[in-house]
């Protein structure tokens, strides 16, 4: 209980972080470009759509297991959206539905729930999945760059850096059974991964909720839907961001650098989000 609480705690703290972009059922921005207000709303273009070379699955699949081998070599192949392909994947979402929306939570509350829930001091794979969800997104939305005008939730992160390499299994190879990846190339065609990981991060924070309420019954069940915003932009490159999130040898300056100055949190809010 005590993992899925300090996951619960983060939930206040990533959410406006997350809401970003156009509503659920309205028409994208026409303008490519992209802002980071004050409040911690963030605008990004929503009408330019990219797609990949298209491959089929057998070809994906090989790609994808070689360049996870080669996540701690020389390769350049250090991106989700380079580890991460997917058949006429869009860069950006061209429109979301609410039927979308509801299909693509149920799909991440489906998985979490194929866990197994019997949590030992080794391992938790309920906790463990919902909390590498949300790890991912949020190293994904930490490297925000005031500024360079450049990172949040943009979907890339470096996969070599030692902070991240922790994310692997969660988000593309499977951690029990389960990735980000196997469920994100059944919407890759309609979404986009910047979008993607915040919405598996979002049913990861429900999954989580509802085992709460479970356990204190006079709490209330939580929705993102209604403030959820698409239109993120995943970026292929991201080489800017390396060393961008905080170094625990640098201590309380780092954690200034990145959670208050760039991401314009507080210090309590600052130690909350770091459990």
């Amino acid at each position: 209980m005590v993992r899925f609480t300090h996951l619960l705690a983060v939930t206040s703290l990533m959410a406006p972080f997350m809401a970003v972009g156009e509503p659920i059922g309205a028409e994208p921005l026409t303008s490519d470009d992209a802002c980071l207000k004050s409040d911690g709303e963030q605008c990004s273009a929503a009408l330019l759509q990219g797609r990949m070379k298209k491959k089929t699955d057998s070809e994906q699949g090989n790609k994808t297991e070689s360049l996870l081998q080669s996540v701690d070599d020389s390769s350049s192949a250090n991106t989700p959206h380079k580890l991460m392909p997917c058949e006429g994947a869009v860069l950006t979402t061209p429109k979301m539905s609410s039927d979308l929306y509801d299909k693509v939570i149920r799909r991440v509350l489906r998985a979490l729930e194929s866990l197994n829930d019997l949590c030992t001091p080794e391992r938790c794979p309920q906790a463990d999945v919902s909390g590498c969800i949300l790890r991912a997104a949020g190293h994904d939305l930490m490297d925000y760059n005031p500024d360079l005008g450049l990172g949040g939730a943009d979907g890339c992160m470096d996969m070599k850096e030692d902070s991240n390499k922790g994310l692997n299994p969660c988000l593309i190879k499977g951690e029990f059974g389960v990735s980000v990846y196997s469920l994100y190339k059944q919407f890759c065609d309609k979404i986009s991964l910047a979008d993607f990981i915040v919405m598996a991060a979002e049913g990861a924070m429900v999954f989580t909720r509802r085992i709460y309420v479970k356990e204190f019954p006079n709490r209330r069940q939580i929705s993102f839907k209604e403030k959820f915003r698409y239109g993120r932009t995943t970026a292929t490159e991201c080489d800017w961001s390396k060393n961008v999130l905080p170094n625990p040898e640098e201590s309380c300056s780092d954690v200034k650098r990145v959670f208050l100055d760039n991401m314009g949190l507080t210090w309590t809010g600052a130690a909350a989000l770091m459990g």
